[in-house]
């Protein structure tokens, strides 16, 4: 019987070390469960995050080619307007150095009828004192007539 009792405390021994590992086992398993399902909230939050990290990323991707778009048709009326400006200050260069080079031709023109007029007006001023010289020549004349007549 000892040997039998033997068997049957280590059995019972065994039963109780069996029920205590299953239950360890148990214990463990609730525990991974918990940490795989702790897991894979914090996956469904990550991949949340990561998605709206993406659309964001996107978006700014968007709107830094938008940006660069309207930079560069920016840049390209700005250049128009620059070379319509740069042709019209040409233009107006062109008509300033025409205006000035016929200022400087009615400028000579006008010195030319200035010297003209004061040369006329000498020479009316010759021809009337030759008038008077004439007309008193002429009337000494008339009156020595007069007076030998």
């Amino acid at each position: 019987e000892s040997q039998y009792e033997e068997l049957l405390k280590e059995l019972a021994t065994l039963r109780r070390d069996k029920a205590e590992a299953v239950a360890k086992l148990a214990a463990d398993n609730s525990n991974l469960a918990r940490e795989k399902e702790e897991l894979v909230s914090q996956l469904r939050q990550v991949t949340k995050e990561q998605q709206a990290l993406k659309c964001e990323c996107e978006s700014l991707r968007k709107s830094a080619s938008d940006a660069a778009e309207a930079a560069a048709a920016d840049a390209h009326l700005v250049k128009l307007k620059l070379n319509e400006t740069e042709r019209l200050a040409e233009l107006y260069r062109h008509s300033a150095e025409q205006e000035k080079a016929q200022a400087e031709l009615s400028r000579r023109e006008l010195a030319n009828a200035l010297k003209t007029y004061e040369a006329l007006k000498a020479q009316k001023a010759e021809a009337d004192a030759a008038a008077k010289r004439t007309i008193e020549a002429l009337e000494e004349g008339k009156a020595a007539a007069e007076k030998a007549a």
